[in-house]
C-alpha cells in the first residue's frame, strides 16, 4: 500500500516526497530518528504532510480481515432472509 502511494506521488511536481522504503529518500533525513513516518512531502511553502500507515498489511492482517467479513456477510443474509416477511427493527447486527 505504501509502495502504491509513494510510486503515485512520484510522479507529481513542486514537492519532495520522502518514504521509508528502498529506492526512496528515508524520512528519517528531515525526522533525524529511526522512529520516522511511512511517508513525507514537504511542500515549497514549507508546509510538511506526513501519512502514517496504522496497520501493517500482512498476511495474517488478511487472513483476520477476510474472515469478519465474511462473518458480516453471513450475519447480514441470515437476517435479512428472517425478517423478509417483517418489518426492520434496530438491531445490532454488526456487534461482534
Amino acid at each position: 500500500m505504501l509502495d502504491f502511494f509513494a510510486s503515485t506521488l512520484k510522479s507529481v511536481e513542486h514537492f519532495n516526497l520522502y518514504a521509508d522504503l528502498p529506492g526512496y529518500v528515508s524520512p528519517s533525513v528531515l525526522t533525524g530518528d529511526e522512529l520516522r513516518p511511512d511517508l513525507l512531502i514537504t511542500l515549497e511553502n514549507k508546509c510538511i504532510y506526513i501519512l502514517e500507515l496504522t496497520i501493517g498489511f500482512n498476511e495474517e492482517c488478511t487472513k483476520y480481515c477476510i474472515r469478519k467479513i465474511i462473518k458480516t456477510c453471513i450475519r447480514s443474509t441470515y437476517y435479512i432472509l428472517c425478517k423478509r416477511d417483517q418489518e426492520w427493527n434496530n438491531q445490532q447486527l454488526m456487534q461482534y
